[in-house]
C-alpha cells in the first residue's frame, strides 16, 4: 500500500504451510524410487499403446530391456508397425499379430491379456518375453489405450528346461 507521496507504506502478504504436500512428494518419489527398482530386480518394463493412433509410449526400463535407449530409438514413442519391425522376432510375428487383436475385445475376467514371444534386442541377442495387457476406454468412448508390461523371462524359462533336463537324466 502506498501513501499520499507514493511511497510504499505497508505490504500485506499470504503463508501457507505446504509441510503436508511437500511430505506427499517425498513419499511419492521414494515409492517411484523403490518401484522402479523392483521393477528392474523382475526386468519388467510398462508401456502404453493408444489404440486409435497405434502409436506405444515406452519408458527408460522398456528400452533397457531391449538393450537400447530413447535417444537412439528416437524418443519414447513409436508406431506398432516399426516397433513390430524393429523388435519381434521374425517367427513370432503371427503370436504377436492374432495377440494384438485382443485390443478389440474386453478385459478378461483375470483382469489382462497374456502371451509370450520371442524379441531382438538391439545387441542381437534373441529373448523372451511375457506380455500382459488391459484395455481401457474413456467413458466418451472417445480415448481408447491398452497398458500393459514386459517382462524378460529368458533366464527363467532356461533354469525350467535345465531342471527339466536334470530330472530325464535322474529318471534315465
Amino acid at each position: 500500500v502506498k501513501d499520499e507521496n507514493g511511497k510504499r507504506s505497508m505490504g500485506f502478504g499470504v503463508t501457507q504451510d505446504i509441510t503436508e504436500i511437500k511430505r506427499a512428494e517425498e513419499r511419492l518419489r521414494s515409492t517411484m524410487g523403490q518401484l522402479s527398482m523392483a521393477m528392474d530386480m523382475a526386468t519388467l518394463a510398462s508401456w502404453e499403446l493408444d489404440l486409435d493412433t497405434s502409436t506405444f509410449t515406452f519408458n527408460d526400463q522398456f528400452y533397457r530391456i531391449y538393450a537400447t535407449d530413447a535417444k537412439r530409438e528416437g524418443g519414447y514413442q513409436m508406431s506398432s508397425m516399426e516397433y513390430f519391425r524393429r523388435f519381434v522376432y521374425p517367427e513370432d510375428y503371427d503370436i504377436v499379430r492374432n495377440n494384438a487383436r485382443n485390443t478389440t475385445l474386453p478385459t478378461p475376467s483375470i483382469g489382462y491379456f497374456q502371451f509370450e514371444h520371442r524379441i531382438i534386442r538391439r545387441d542381437g541377442e534373441v529373448r523372451l518375453i511375457l506380455v500382459r495387457s488391459a484395455n481401457w476406454q474413456s467413458e466418451d468412448g472417445k480415448h481408447r489405450k491398452s497398458f500393459g508390461i514386459n517382462q524378460d523371462i529368458t533366464e527363467m524359462r532356461r533354469a525350467e528346461e535345465e531342471l527339466r533336463r536334470s530330472r530325464e537324466k535322474l529318471n534315465l
